[in-house]
């Protein structure tokens, strides 16, 4: 498996995860990639990464907005983010 395929294999396995955390299931799930270094990863495993502290905001690299029945992923660019996110938190 090429590199590509994991993060893609790792973004929808965190789409299903995004869809089980919501309050709200009307609500909108997303993800926020972020790029670490090996020193901030705590521990992993083939299918999680922990950090040992809270990701930053200067990590992030885009938002993934996830489709209700969990199948598509709409890209967001970092710049596009602060503009998305209060909308995604409201519900």
């Amino acid at each position: 498996m090429d590199d590509e395929q994991g993060e893609y294999i790792l973004s929808m396995l965190a789409a299903d995860e995004a869809i089980e955390m919501r309050k709200n299931p009307a609500g909108a799930a997303f993800i926020l990639a972020l790029e670490i270094s090996d020193e901030q990863v705590a521990e992993h495993g083939e299918n999680f990464v922990n950090l040992k502290e809270n990701g930053r905001w200067e990590d992030v690299q885009c938002a993934f907005l996830v489709s209700p029945d969990g199948e598509e992923l709409t890209w967001f660019a970092t710049q596009e983010i602060s503009e998305a996110l209060p909308n995604w938190l409201k519900a």
